[in-house]
């Protein structure tokens, strides 16, 4: 699976190269099954979690390889089309509540992406606060980049980027960049800071701006 495939016509040559291999294969399962041990101890149960990329409008995501990378996990795979993952869960053991353990195995993983996400927000909230604006400007640029950011988070990096640009004299970009935020993620705007950089802004930006800067921090 992932493996780049550079042809799409075969030979009667490579159809009996396959034969053969396949063959080969059923040979070692064969071996496998005759074994005496095989298929004593502990009776488990493992899964594989099928996962279809999409993007905002419910259109295939070709980015499987990139999301990937960015988790980090030796369990997901790739699939053989650009839009599709595999998560392989780990076995356990069939007695008790395996199903459950199967379940926390998942959320156990997608809880690990969001505390990193969590911990990189922190991390820019504190080079804000340092005046590390450039360097705050671009870890806002990697975590948006990221595909596997919640809305929420997603909603919580555009915020600081509507800062930082209060900070680094960008008084148009604030305006921009909230409303984005309030076309993409309306349910997690936080209508009071929002309006509090609103005003910033416009008092920052000078001359007619300036009345409406103090009519929003009123």
């Amino acid at each position: 699976m992932g493996q780049a495939i550079d042809k799409v016509n075969f030979s009667h040559r490579d159809f009996k190269a396959f034969g053969r291999k396949l063959h080969q294969c059923l040979n070692a399962l064969e071996l496998l099954l005759e074994r005496p041990s095989f298929g004593r101890g502990e009776a488990s149960i493992g899964a594989e979690l099928e996962l279809y990329l999409l993007d905002s409008k419910g259109l295939p995501l070709p980015d499987n390889v990139a999301i990937q990378k960015q988790f980090g996990d030796p369990r997901l795979t790739l699939e053989l089309n650009r839009y599709n993952l595999e998560y392989n869960l780990s076995p356990v053991t069939a007695a008790g509540e395996p199903f459950s353990a199967l379940e926390q195995q998942m959320l156990d993983a997608l809880q690990g992406q969001t505390a990193e996400a969590d911990t990189r927000i922190k991390l820019v909230e504190t080079m804000i606060r340092e005046k590390l604006y450039s360097q705050a400007s671009k870890e806002c640029l990697k975590l948006l980049a990221n595909k596997a950011l919640s809305d929420e988070q997603r909603a919580a990096v555009m915020t600081l980027q509507a800062e930082l640009s209060i900070h680094t004299g960008g008084h148009a970009d604030v305006r921009r960049i909230i409303r984005e935020l309030q076309a993409l993620f309306p349910e997690h705007v936080d209508a009071v800071r929002t309006t509090l950089l609103l005003g910033q802004a416009e008092l920052r930006a000078g001359g007619e701006s300036t009345a409406p800067g103090l009519a929003l921090l009123n």
